[in-house]
């Protein structure tokens, strides 16, 4: 994404540097998150005295943008949506915007591959042509960093489980206060949520749900079958390229503390932050220590 740099980043500095820009947008982690390359440490940015994550995050911001949903991908699922995109536009789809126009009643969704889209609807690319799409007057995306009065939100947003995303009702109808107390639906609520209050509601209620509802592909096209296993590697990848050479050991303790005094999550609760301690946790294979809790 970088130039055509393709060496894996390590997913513990990756997510300890994101966490920081987390406080401006719903979903921002967890979409940078689910991407898969970008430098590592490097020898200029030590002499610099200077976080290599954030000469990450100002590359990658340059790459990702939010653009307008087409006619032709009206009611399609997610992973249709896509597909399509891919095909004809050269363009991954990361993430979608749901909820109201006012920015503070939106939610970002990262690949819920089983929500339905609607055209118009706001989204979040990686155009892999940049030439050629920024030579096209008629296109209307936007660089992510040029977005932050359209996702501002309050400072006390907690972060939402990635898990959530992935088990999005698959009909447009879906009523998120009839979820039930067990099963898909909770987690299914985060995603029809149409406030940021009602999303953290369902967050709490979806700590306890372990079901994460698998890629469906069924009736597709061998095209868009194809398509969608693509985009599945992308997503995947950067769980399959650790590097542990820098990655260190953060107690709970101290990831509780960033979260409280960094993210502004004064309210935050010991239960809330163990949820969110133990997603981390789970993909750096008990990198973090969590004998503080």
């Amino acid at each position: 994404l970088m130039e055509g740099r393709v060496t894996a980043l390590s997913i513990a500095e990756m997510r300890a540097g994101v966490l920081f820009e987390s406080a401006r947008a719903p979903g921002f982690s967890s979409l940078l998150m689910h991407l898969t390359t970008s430098e590592v440490p490097s020898a200029a940015s030590e002499a610099r005295n200077e976080p290599w994550s954030r000469d990450y995050l100002t590359g990658f911001a340059s790459q990702i943008r939010s653009v307008e949903l087409p006619d032709e991908v009206e009611g399609d699922k997610f992973c249709e949506a896509a597909a399509w995109l891919l095909v004809h536009r050269s363009q991954i789809l990361v993430a979608v915007v749901h909820g109201l126009d006012d920015c503070r009643q939106q939610v970002v969704l990262l690949a819920p591959m089983q929500y339905r889209v609607s055209r118009g609807q706001r989204a979040f690319v990686i155009q892999s042509s940049t030439d050629k799409h920024m030579a096209d007057p008629s296109d209307k995306s936007q660089r992510l960093h040029d977005l932050e009065a359209y996702v501002a939100v309050p400072e006390s947003l907690p972060l939402l489980p990635l898990q959530a995303w992935h088990d999005a009702a698959a009909t447009d109808d879906a009523d998120p206060s009839a979820a039930s107390p067990s099963g898909t639906r909770k987690s299914s609520a985060i995603a029809h949520a149409s406030t940021i209050e009602a999303a953290t509601k369902a967050f709490q209620a979806a700590q306890s749900s372990d079901v994460v509802s698998p890629l469906d592909t069924a009736g597709a096209t061998s095209d868009t079958q194809k398509a969608c296993e693509q985009l599945s590697g992308k997503y995947l990848r950067i769980f399959e390229e650790f590097d542990y050479e820098h990655t260190g050991r953060i107690s709970a303790s101290v990831f509780h503390k960033i979260l409280k005094r960094h993210l502004g999550m004064s309210k935050l609760s010991s239960k809330q932050a163990r949820a969110l301690f133990d997603l981390i946790d789970t993909d750096l294979s008990g990198h973090i220590s969590s004998s503080e809790f």
